[in-house]
């Protein structure tokens, strides 16, 4: 009988404290810790944008800052940090550089921008009869399904339209 009493008297203390808080109405939230604001995208007009067949992503060519397309979101390399957005001027989200574009997580920043200057003399030389697909970015980008007005030739090109 003490045995008993003593095995019920220890379930009884053993418990569950799940407290879950669903609030959608929250406002805005703090920045992570160690966040830093990206240098905002200042251009004269939508960039240029031609895709890198090795890494599977449009870059943008021809201004000084390292900005990506891939599946309708582009994404923007700044302050050794990664970011996102639909938009190609932002607002930029931060983002881990996990969830990055595999093409691009798979080469350093540097390696990346040897390919986009390869890239873009290909295109300077040859823009008149250029067989790469490109855009150029848009204003609106984000509310139709693709980036924006992509030219070009070739299977890869035809798919993806």
């Amino acid at each position: 009988m003490k045995k008993l009493f003593l095995a019920a008297t220890v379930r009884a203390q053993v418990g569950i404290n799940l407290d879950i808080h669903l609030d959608n109405n929250r406002g805005p939230q703090p920045p992570p810790p160690g966040y830093v604001e990206p240098p905002p995208v200042v251009v004269e007009a939508p960039p240029e944008m031609i895709y890198l067949e090795g890494l599977r992503v449009y870059v943008a060519v021809g201004i000084p800052l390292d900005i990506f397309a891939y599946n309708n979101v582009y994404y923007y390399h700044a302050n050794g940090g990664w970011y996102r957005s639909a938009y190609y001027r932002g607002p930029w989200v931060p983002m881990d550089h996990r969830r990055i574009p595999p093409g691009l997580r798979k080469h350093r920043i540097e390696e990346i921008r040897e390919m986009r200057e390869h890239s873009w003399k290909d295109y300077r030389e040859h823009s008149d009869h250029y067989r790469g697909k490109h855009f150029r970015a848009e204003e609106d980008h984000g509310r139709g399904e693709n980036h924006g007005r992509k030219e070009g030739h070739g299977k890869r090109d035809r798919e993806d339209r």
